[in-house]
């Protein structure tokens, strides 16, 4: 009897332990299962998280590629003189619209008082920067800025830089070109003395052509009143026909005048 009793507390003992053996073996496993699906699931989240970070590197390498494609084509294409220059030109005309006393790379033009009566052509002259704003020559020592010494302009000739005899250059290098030599030909003359017949507006605006080799040629200074007084007969145009007749009327009244006393002198 006490041996079938030992017998079965061996039996029982020999089961609880398989029973704890299965346990232990199954929780394991369920950590080893557990452990590996973490180890995986990070594994694919910084795998997924590199070729986000790669695309987005390519994607900005590839948008900066396109981008400096683009520009160096648009530069290429300024360089070369492929811009279109009527709609450059109607875009200096929308801001003159907008302000009507801006005139984006012109030499302007506005009549003097008796001179211009008597002889219509001769006139104070200044020249514009390339937003438009006035620069003339006043008086000794002073170069008036934004403010035309006679009055605002009648008639006003575009400069075209970028001219068929002249290297092509692109329109913000045009700009940097006339404002700089704006601005040296101020300082110049805002240091010597007026004289109405050897240093006067015209020399001013011819000093500026020359700094910029306008139409090729470094000789404007050289008969300044001459040279540039024909050149804006050739190519300058009236802003308005209220400013063809601010221009001619006292032109016309002189003429008128002059009839009268004519006359009266035959018929007394």
């Amino acid at each position: 009897m006490e041996k079938e009793i030992k017998k079965l507390e061996k039996f029982q003992s020999k089961n609880l332990e398989s029973e704890f053996e299965t346990e232990v073996e199954t929780e394991f496993e369920t950590e080893v299962e557990t452990i590996n699906e973490n180890i995986n699931g990070n594994i694919k989240l910084n795998f997924n998280e590199n070729l986000n970070e790669n695309s987005n590197v390519n994607s900005t390498e590839n948008l900066n590629i396109d981008l400096n494609r683009n520009s160096n084509v648009n530069s290429t294409e300024n360089l070369n003189g492929n811009f279109n220059e009527n709609e450059y030109f109607e875009e200096l005309d929308s801001i003159q619209k907008e302000n009507s006393e801006r005139y984006p790379f012109c030499i302007v033009w506005t009549p003097l008082p008796i001179v211009s009566w008597i002889v219509p052509f001769i006139g104070h002259v200044g020249i514009c920067n390339s937003q438009g704003i006035i620069y003339d020559y006043a008086g000794s020592y002073f170069v008036s800025i934004d403010r035309m010494a006679f009055g605002n302009p009648t008639k006003f000739s575009k400069l075209k830089l970028n001219h068929k005899s002249q290297t092509l250059r692109t329109i913000q290098d045009q700009q940097i070109d006339l404002d700089n030599a704006i601005k040296i030909a101020t300082d110049e003359f805002n240091k010597q003395k007026y004289s109405f017949l050897c240093n006067n507006c015209h020399c001013y605006v011819a000093r500026v052509l020359d700094l910029l080799h306008y139409r090729n040629s470094t000789k404007w200074s050289n008969g300044a009143t001459i040279k540039v007084m024909f050149h804006l007969i050739k190519t300058s145009k009236y802003i308005s026909f209220k400013h063809f007749l601010k221009t001619y009327i006292g032109f016309f009244i002189f003429c008128i005048l002059i009839s009268i006393l004519i006359l009266w002198l035959k018929l007394g």
